[in-house]
């Protein structure tokens, strides 16, 4: 909550400094994407961490919610949206499978269905990114492999040859 409340703090001194005549602040919609290996269990309302305030101080309290979005109890068959949802969605709960290589491959053959091939390319970037640097649980070479095992003729191949 407190991390949340300094980037909603942040959002409105970064928009003062582009917009310095604005009177207001645009609206913020907070929104915690979780997809950790259980669920999520922190209070959504921010006075739920303050000590109980004496009534007169109530109205003094920041008061604040955020939308919370956790996938952790969520199976894999509901996770539902379009593709790229879902890519986005399935590649955050299975980041902590012990089957790192079966899900990649499962997430490229999503990446496949994407009709646009800029899009597509920036997902597989990004996709692998996130599998190879940022969580070090998949090797480059695996990953590489596991795309050259993908059919020559495949959309996803050509693309990821022509990079």
């Amino acid at each position: 909550m407190l991390q949340l409340l300094r980037d909603i703090a942040l959002q409105g001194e970064a928009y003062r400094k582009q917009h310095p005549e604005a009177k207001t602040l645009p609206p913020v919609y907070p929104l915690v994407l979780y997809h950790g290996k259980h669920r999520w269990r922190m209070p959504s309302d921010f006075h739920a961490l303050i000590r109980p305030p004496p009534e007169v101080l109530k109205p003094y309290v920041p008061q604040f919610r955020y939308a919370l979005q956790d996938l952790s109890p969520r199976s894999d068959a509901e996770i539902k949206g379009d593709v790229l949802t879902r890519l986005v969605q399935l590649a955050l709960r299975w980041i902590f499978s012990d089957q790192p290589l079966e899900h990649l491959e499962r997430l490229i053959a999503l990446i496949d269905q994407i009709a646009d091939r800029d899009t597509a390319l920036q997902s597989l970037e990004s996709l692998l990114r996130y599998d190879v640097q940022g969580t070090q649980r998949v090797e480059e070479d695996d990953a590489r492999r596991l795309l050259e095992q993908t059919a020559p003729g495949d959309p996803i191949m050509q693309i990821w040859r022509s990079t």
